[in-house]
């Protein structure tokens, strides 16, 4: 008569069962793990990012009405934002480091191409004093040198992106190609992800604090409007 297995026992029969029984097994478990992780990147890389990115830019653009509206509050939450951004940047940058070699070789539509990679997050976030507030454009505002552009990014050299890596564009060092993907150890691409998974959170943290910071001047401007007319209806009735 057979003992019956406890919950725990069952799963560890489970476990050593799915274990890869020899080499061969142990290689197309890797294999398949790589393939895995790859697809997870360049899904959040692409795709997702890409969505949340057009969304959390425009949503912040409406929402915010410029500088002037910007309390101490909303300075302090911009600048605690900025300082996770860099910091995953530069956490993203010690992964990738093989990401500006590939680029600077590879030069394509990615970098040279015409495209708006400069939002209204970038540039809030480095300066939110900047008068380049709309939702999406060409790179302005962080460019060093703007005499010479056609119809491409200007900071494309023939090493890399030549911004340091804390002032390129979010979209930039979260776009990763499968050439870029493919050279990257599983563990690389489970961190990659995580770190654009956490970008991806700054970009709606940014989206927030915009929206709340307009939802705060809105009630100082009808709290100050409510005030002068109770003192304006007030004046007659001391008469």
């Amino acid at each position: 008569m057979h003992k019956a297995l406890t919950p725990v026992q069952f799963a560890a029969y489970l476990y050593d069962a799915a274990k890869p029984s020899n080499c061969a097994d142990r290689r197309i478990s890797r294999l398949l793990i790589s393939a895995i992780r790859r697809l997870q990147l360049l899904l959040c890389s692409r795709p997702l990012f890409r969505i949340c990115d057009v969304v959390c830019s425009h949503i912040a653009r409406l929402a915010d009405g410029g500088p002037h509206m910007y309390e101490t509050w909303t300075q302090g939450e911009l600048d605690r934002i900025n300082f996770e951004r860099i910091q995953i940047q530069h956490r993203l940058h010690d992964v990738a480091a093989s990401h500006a070699r590939i680029c600077s070789e590879c030069q394509g539509r990615c970098c040279g191409g015409p495209r708006e990679r400069d939002t209204f997050i970038d540039r809030v976030l480095q300066n939110p004093l900047t008068p380049h507030r709309s939702a999406r454009g060409p790179r302005l505002s962080l460019s060093f040198d703007m005499e010479n552009i056609v119809g491409c990014c200007s900071q494309l050299t023939p090493q890399g992106c030549r911004l340091p890596f804390e002032q390129r564009p979010i979209q930039c060092v979260t776009y990763f190609c499968a050439t870029a993907a493919a050279s990257f150890s599983p563990e690389r691409c489970r961190t990659a992800t995580s770190c654009i998974v956490r970008l991806i959170n700054v970009e709606l943290k940014v989206a927030i604090v915009t929206i709340r910071t307009r939802l705060r001047y809105l009630r100082t401007n009808i709290l100050a409007a409510k005030q002068n007319l109770v003192d304006r209806i007030g004046k007659p009735a001391q008469r």
